[in-house]
């Protein structure tokens, strides 16, 4: 995203980068030229696959927390006291899996299936498509990002079985990606125990808020439920906030609202933006996997998301517009308190269908 900061008493024009790693990137929009210290840090060299190629350093923002784990000043490094299970088996099974692989932190080469390797951030993040927030008046930037670790195993391209037609990627239903072209095929699923729930100790995904002038991270909580999820698919209709995988970008209002859904259950949510204070939700049809948007009518205030599912996230799929209006100061019956532009109770336009 564009955004004006100061920098060294001057006001400069920058493109503010979050990444899958969990970096927070910012550029001067003119140049590339970094205006917040990056620091080229020295990355594992050892036991790389035949014929690869590895870069001595890695760039990693400094000046901003790492928000592809717990959010800290450095990347997540996670143990075996990490690993966890919802029984002794299970959590026994998860933890003599993360000893056989190989893991040296975010940036730990791949390797031959023989002995895998863990990947956190994981391929969905960190942050991922649905981007960042931005508020200019309280200087806040509100990013929502997954906890959420692969295992990936490379296999050489003769034990590649199931190769595409010249160069077409894989299929869902393929165990193996082909990676035409490549040495090497690969398999890197979803960390998840035999209980289908991952084998890092939640969280497993977070909102947080960094002031973009000092970067201090001004708050941090778990982002999503179990309410729509759980061990073997079952859902567990327990609305405790425990943090789960996440899809889809914040929506920032002027008036201090921060609007979500993206969690792994159905709930379009709104956060004080200063505070991180969750002050209302609704629930929704379908998985939330979607950006929020507003816009005005007739000089009401609405806020719209597309509930629609993700298939590989196992959300509730379906085909759904929902569109609520926000209060116009008179008292919300809903909960949420008689502030301006906080959301209102029940739907004064709702449109559902395709």
């Amino acid at each position: 995203m564009l955004v004006d900061v100061p920098v060294d008493g001057a006001m400069r024009r920058a493109v503010l980068q979050g990444t899958k790693g969990g970096d927070l990137f910012l550029l001067d929009a003119a140049t590339g030229e970094p205006l917040r210290q990056v620091l080229h840090q020295a990355v594992p060299q050892e036991g790389k696959l035949p014929g690869e190629r590895l870069s001595p350093t890695q760039p990693r923002s400094v000046f901003y927390p790492n928000l592809g784990g717990v959010p800290g000043p450095t990347p997540e490094r996670i143990d075996g006291r990490h690993i966890w299970g919802l029984t002794p088996i299970d959590a026994a099974l998860c933890r003599i899996g993360f000893h056989s692989r190989r893991y040296d932190g975010m940036f730990t080469p791949p390797t031959i299936a023989a002995t895998g390797m863990v990947l956190l951030p994981g391929t969905v993040g960190g942050m991922n498509w649905g981007g960042l927030g931005f508020d200019p008046v309280r200087r806040v930037v509100v990013a929502n990002y997954s906890r959420l670790p692969n295992i990936v195993d490379m296999t050489p391209r003769a034990e590649v079985q199931d190769r595409p037609v010249g160069s077409g990627g894989a299929r869902p239903d393929q165990p193996i990606a082909p990676h035409s072209g490549t040495p090497f095929g690969v398999n890197r699923p979803m960390w998840l125990s035999i209980l289908n729930v991952p084998c890092l100790a939640p969280p497993w995904g977070f909102i947080a808020a960094t002031n973009i002038d000092t970067g201090e991270l001004v708050w941090s909580k778990p982002l999503g439920t179990g309410f729509d999820a759980g061990p073997l698919g079952i859902p567990t209709r327990v609305k405790i906030t425990m943090g789960t995988a996440n899809l889809g970008g914040p929506l920032m209002t002027a008036g201090g609202l921060t609007f979500i859904a993206a969690a792994q259950d159905n709930f379009l949510r709104a956060f004080e933006t200063a505070t991180g204070r969750l002050l209302w939700e609704a629930r929704l049809p379908a998985g939330g996997q979607a950006g929020v948007m507003s816009y005005e009518h007739d000089g009401r205030q609405y806020i719209a998301i597309t509930a629609t599912g993700h298939a590989r996230f196992e959300t509730t799929q379906g085909d759904y517009l929902k569109v609520y209006a926000l209060d116009d100061g008179k008292p919300d019956l809903a909960g949420a308190p008689p502030r301006e532009r906080s959301p209102g109770g029940a739907p004064e336009r709702e449109n559902e269908g395709p």
